[in-house]
């Protein structure tokens, strides 16, 4: 199992990768500074258990910084940038029972068609997605899953899965009509369920 050490040197590296070879403007901006980030809290929780260096982590991510100078980014956008990269670096190893996971289509187009290749997003909240999953252009069934349980398995076995299409929002938060499984459950299957016929079985 990968250690929060490790998991934040694979962050820096992520992000040094993203400022290596920017795509949105964030790249730019942003992604070389949270890369330094992520190898100053690796250096900082060396010699903290992971259960120690997750509780570090969280304090860090709820101390959000009072003055742009203490923060990893600079501007206008500084405690929302704050808690969304915090966020990002930690759930993976806090693995808490929180938010939900969406299963859906990342779309795009194949052969100059519109795509079907599933995408599964982690979501904190409305509009807090923190980490995404997608199958790739051409990538077979068995690898596929492996690469999807790889990623589910970063996550609280419990969290609920649901189908991003029928999903309904009401006055108190989320509440989805299509619960479809749990992280564990889809975890654990070695056959495909995001196919077409299976939406239209499930509607």
């Amino acid at each position: 199992m990968t250690s929060v050490q490790q998991h934040l040197i694979r962050c820096a590296e992520d992000y040094e990768a993203r400022a290596a070879n920017p795509v949105v403007a964030w790249d730019c901006m942003g992604a070389s500074a949270w890369g330094s980030a992520c190898r100053r809290f690796a250096s900082e929780t060396a010699a903290m258990s992971d259960t120690e260096a997750v509780a570090w982590l969280t304090a860090k991510r709820d101390a959000v910084p009072a003055k742009a100078g203490d923060a990893v980014l600079p501007g206008w956008y500084l405690q929302m940038d704050w808690l969304a990269q915090m966020d990002r670096i930690l759930d993976p190893v806090a693995r808490e029972r929180v938010g939900w996971i969406e299963v859906g289509s990342n779309g795009g187009l194949d052969g100059g068609r519109p795509g079907e290749r599933p995408g599964y997003r982690r979501m904190l909240g409305v509009n807090r997605c923190v980490s995404y999953c997608g199958r790739e252009r051409g990538e077979d069934d068995s690898a596929w899953l492996r690469r999807r349980a790889d990623w589910l398995s970063r996550y609280h076995g419990g969290i609920w899965v649901a189908r991003s299409f029928y999903g309904r929002y009401t006055s108190d938060g989320n509440h989805y009509t299509q619960i479809v499984g749990t992280v564990g459950s889809f975890a654990s299957q070695t056959h495909l369920v995001e196919r077409e016929s299976d939406r239209r079985d499930a509607a």
